[in-house]
């Protein structure tokens, strides 16, 4: 759904306003991660799973009212092509295989021949999708979309960022309840202020970019969220609740500052026609992100947890000694800190390639 809401506002908006605009959705959706759990823990207490389900039902009927009544009509492509049956089946191979490797090796490491397979047929699959793709008149992907180093590499920040997210909102909890034993509504409590911080400071961020650019602006962002896993890395069996806001806050606050200018970045870099691809890469992007997220850091805080244990031959962490517990959430805090330094020194290359070509241009033109 995010990924059509990021084209429509690229179409709407002028470059601008479009910052802005990123922002505030943004924003809203943070907002709704924070409050989902809590409502739907209240829901849940006053009719059983059922109705967290069931509410969506008035609501999928406001939003059908809305897009009915309230969206703009947008201008069309005009293009006319063909379904690609045979890109479209590769791709389903090839993610749907990733997915399967990605989710075995949180349960089964990597000691089992049916994750390498997985491994090998994903990685198969998507170089004949590549290729295919490559070579149809009327593909589904067109590939040279990625010849944009701008657009390619702010996708990839835009994965690496979200595997940082992941990992966070894997280990935290983790963190609160088995380290700290604090009771399910106090984690509740502290797991809903970090996702308020990230809305409170996208609508801010979008507003920055529009005004001086969105390459600085994300480059704070990641500032900020290299901050906050440094910060995560230190956390301990005595740290209070202050403590762990200050260390985890900034790690959400550059994730709003962060969204909204990359966005804003990526759906700037490609034509207009292009835009409804453009928007489904970033969706797929943060979706590839967070799945490795999850599987990769939360495969290394398992390892790092039993290693130094009597349980080390077993994958359940919450037997672990609390300080083996604390072992396990620093250094995989260290090592997604190690990954938001290397995405800082990638996005300083683009920032220097984009100055670069700018006064290139400029000197041209001068001549």
């Amino acid at each position: 759904m995010k990924r059509w809401v990021t084209a429509i506002i690229t179409q709407v908006f002028s470059q601008e306003e479009r910052g802005r605009a990123l922002g505030i959705v943004n924003a809203i959706g943070t907002l709704g991660v924070a409050i989902g759990p809590g409502l739907g823990g209240l829901l849940m207490s006053v009719g059983g799973w059922r109705l967290t389900f069931l509410v969506n039902v008035p609501l999928g009927l406001v939003a059908i009212f809305i897009v009915a009544f309230a969206l703009p009509s947008l201008a069309s492509s005009k293009i006319s092509q063909s379904f690609d049956l045979v890109g479209a089946g590769l791709m389903t191979l090839t993610l749907t295989c990733f997915a399967l490797f990605m989710t075995r090796i949180q349960t089964f490491g990597f000691g089992e021949s049916i994750e390498l397979i997985l491994l090998v047929v994903a990685a198969i699959g998507l170089v004949c999708f590549l290729i295919v793709e490559s070579r149809l008149k009327e593909p589904m992907l067109d590939i040279g979309i990625f010849r944009l180093a701008d657009f390619s590499l702010n996708l990839l920040l835009l994965a690496m960022m979200f595997a940082v997210v992941a990992g966070m909102q894997l280990l935290l909890p983790v963190f609160l309840a088995v380290g700290k034993h604090y009771p399910p509504q106090e984690i509740g409590l502290l797991l809903t202020v970090l996702p308020l911080a990230a809305a409170l400071a996208s609508p801010i961020a979008g507003i920055l970019s529009d005004r001086f650019g969105s390459r600085p602006v994300s480059m704070i962002g990641l500032l900020l969220m290299g901050l906050g896993c440094w910060g995560a890395s230190g956390l301990n069996a005595e740290s209070t609740v202050l403590g762990f806001l200050i260390r985890t806050v900034p790690l959400e606050l550059g994730l709003g500052v962060f969204t909204a200018p990359n966005s804003d970045t990526i759906m700037s870099c490609v034509p207009q026609e292009r835009i409804g691809i453009a928007s489904g890469l970033w969706s797929l992007s943060r979706t590839l992100g967070m799945l490795s997220g999850v599987a990769l850091l939360g495969t290394l805080f398992t390892m790092v947890t039993m290693s130094d244990t009597k349980f080390k031959h077993q994958l359940d962490v919450t037997t672990a000694p609390v300080e083996a517990l604390v072992k396990g959430v620093d250094t995989t805090f260290a090592v997604m800190a190690l990954i938001v330094l290397t995405s800082a020194i990638l996005g300083i290359v683009l920032w220097w390639r984009s100055r670069s070509t700018i006064a290139e241009s400029n000197a041209e033109i001068a001549n």
